[in-house]
Parts: C-alpha cells; structure tokens; sequence
C-alpha cells in the first residue's frame, strides 16, 4: 500500500477533478497512484503542498508549530465514481504498476 488516510472534504472542481483534504495519512501519495474510496477508483493527477512548510503531507499545525496528524490534499479524476459519500472516507491509494 502506497498510502491510506482519511477523507476530511472533498471539492468538485469546474473541470470534474476531485480536491480531496486528507488526515491521518500513513505512506506518501504520489502522482500516479491508483486509489479507491467510497466504491469508487481513480487516479492521482496532482499533489497538495502545505503553504507553512511546502510538504506534501505535514505533521504540523500551521499556526502553533504543534505536532499533528499528518495531513495534506491531493486531486483525482475517477474512472469509476464514487457511489458513496467521500467525507470521512477511507481511501487507499497503491503506486501504478
């Protein structure tokens, strides 16, 4: 597994892609990667970055510096659409083989 997290939100944007906002994510998704949540598939196209450090998943909060969670965002285009609600969703992303 390449990486698992948490789906926190999910924003639909004009050309159909999916921002998703992620929380405790364990791996390092990266562009590319197969992923699968709420019965649906797709496919990594782009990568968040923290606007405090520049990381794609970060482990702290921007304001105090405290350690979090590790959080971050990545955007998708599915192949198969979900067919269940995306917030507080589990997804697994694999690297493509």
């Amino acid at each position: 597994m390449s990486f698992t997290a948490i789906i926190r939100e999910a924003f639909v944007l004009s050309d159909g892609k999916i921002v998703l906002d992620m929380s405790e994510i364990e791996g390092m998704p990266t562009v590319g990667d197969l992923v699968r949540a709420g019965g649906g598939a797709g496919r990594i196209v782009e990568l968040g970055r923290n606007s405090t450090d520049g990381q794609v998943v970060s482990t702290r909060a921007c304001l105090t510096g405290k350690e979090v969670a590790p959080y971050g965002g990545i955007v998708v285009v599915w192949r198969a659409q979900p067919t269940q609600a995306l917030g507080l969703q589990r997804i697994e992303g694999t690297a493509d083989v």
